[in-house]
């Protein structure tokens, strides 16, 4: 690329600022990028940890398909 790093991350930044850039951040910590075409407005939505994460699953011995 052409482009320092700086220029990019300038970029992004300008383009979140004026709603055409959507960051996300996932549960896992990861983010994620939505580009539109026309500025977006509104409350960006949330995303809430899955109660399943939780989760403790066990299994009784005597449950299993397998002697």
């Amino acid at each position: 690329m052409r482009d320092s790093v700086d220029a990019v991350q300038s970029a992004m930044r300008e383009l979140e600022g004026r709603g055409y850039l959507n960051r996300q951040k996932l549960g896992n910590g990861r983010l994620t990028h939505t580009v539109s075409f026309s500025p977006y407005i509104g409350i960006e939505p949330r995303m809430e940890r899955s109660p399943l994460e939780r989760a403790e699953i066990l299994m009784n011995p005597e449950d299993s398909l397998y002697a």
